[in-house]
């Protein structure tokens, strides 16, 4: 299985930026990169290898065909990492019911010295429970959301609902509202 990266946050001005890769030739690992780093241009800060990453963060990535570093930012004295991460709804049947579709969710993780610790996942659109964001085609959902790393927050519409919904980032957790009409 192949892995693609991107590293894709914005974040405020004047504030340090890492690039957040995955890196392809090394079987998951994630790259960490030093603030004002080139991404995937620039040596690698700091990895975390699968042997790094705790049972529920692997089992969270296993099988993707796309995972997104979304943001990298400190909260309560940790540091967290957030990703955008595609899994293939039927892997084992590409065919037939969802067999082309995917189940995309937002990762977040915890940096605890050498490791990597899941902290929470959100499933935002899936074939399988048929919800998809508005905004853009379902097979890219870069286009159907938006980023906001000084804020730390993701906007995305959900398809048919009549508002935003805006996840803001708590201590490594997803905390979901709607926006104002």
């Amino acid at each position: 299985m192949l892995y693609a990266s991107l590293a894709c946050y914005t974040t405020a001005a004047g504030a340090p930026s890492h690039a957040v890769t995955f890196d392809v030739e090394r079987r998951g690992t994630i790259c960490v990169h030093a603030p004002g780093a080139r991404g995937l241009t620039a040596a690698c800060s700091k990895r975390y290898g699968a042997t790094q990453q705790d049972r529920a963060l692997r089992h969270a990535l296993r099988g993707a065909d796309e995972t997104v570093g979304m943001l990298h930012y400190a909260d309560d004295g940790r540091t967290y990492l957030v990703f955008l991460v595609r899994v293939p709804s039927n892997a084992a049947h590409r065919t037939g019911y969802c067999g082309a579709g995917y189940e995309d969710s937002l990762v977040a993780a915890r940096i605890h010295g050498d490791k990597l610790r899941l902290t929470d996942r959100l499933l935002v659109q899936s074939c399988l429970q048929s919800f998809t964001l508005e905004g853009g085609q379902p097979d890219n959902i870069m286009q159907a959301i938006a980023v906001d790393g000084g804020r730390r927050q993701i906007t995305m519409r959900r398809e048919s609902a009549p508002q935003d919904t805006l996840i803001h980032l708590e201590s490594g957790t997803f905390k979901e509202a709607t926006t104002p009409p």
